[in-house]
């Protein structure tokens, strides 16, 4: 999803996008990166990856079957201007490298909707991994009601742990807050926002994200 408008915007090839001649497609490391056009002799892109404007407004969709194991996309948009390439998008979006990175944080939400990019924004979300713990963005509220609101930002493969000291005993899972299979919370800039309310025990509750 993609918001092309910007008072019609001009991409780095000097050309400014117009919405009723220019096309707009998605391209990325999820479908291997098929060819851009513009070249001496441009072919069109694998069918299914145009964008559709949604009318009036500059926001173009689709609605894409991903590999459930591939969860950080790493994508680009592209044009095709005035239909030039006959259905093949130039890499004008911004620089040759410089891509949109989004994490698909739940396989339970079909389809999952990624947050809306704009059009030469390349931004990239927090992706937990073993190397990146702060990307969960793990965040522990006061106890209120009995419960201590918690969230972070999931993805399939990682869940909770709690444990009630940081010099003894053992880390429990809570299995039910991985991605694989949990989509409460809510939709934020980096896609779905994981929270829950944990029954607050008499002494400390530590919490922390792993994936193992």
């Amino acid at each position: 999803m993609t918001n092309s408008s910007g008072a019609f915007i001009t991409d780095i090839n000097g050309h400014t996008f117009n919405p009723s001649s220019d096309q707009v497609y998605i391209n990325g490391a999820f479908i291997g990166w098929y060819a851009w056009g513009g070249g001496p002799n441009p072919v069109p892109a694998p069918p299914g990856y145009q964008m559709v404007r949604e009318s009036p407004s500059y926001i173009y969709t689709n609605t894409l079957i991903i590999n459930p194991t591939t969860v950080n996309l790493t994508y680009k948009y592209g044009v095709d201007p005035n239909m030039v390439n006959g259905g093949g998008p130039n890499d004008d979006e911004a620089a040759s490298g410089q891509n949109h990175a989004r994490v698909v944080r739940t396989l339970t939400a079909s389809p999952y909707q990624m947050p809306v990019d704009t059009f030469g924004n390349q931004y990239n979300e927090p992706y937990f991994s073993v190397g990146n713990a702060g990307a969960a963005k793990l965040s522990v509220g006061p106890a209120s009601g009995g419960t201590v609101p918690v969230s972070w930002l999931g993805r399939p493969g990682a869940h909770l742990q709690t444990k009630s000291s940081l010099t003894g005993g053992v880390w429990q899972d809570l299995w039910v807050t991985d991605g694989t299979n949990r989509n409460a919370g809510y939709y934020g800039t980096n896609g779905l926002v994981s929270v829950t309310n944990f029954p607050a025990a008499g002494g400390a509750t530590f919490f922390r994200v792993v994936k193992p």
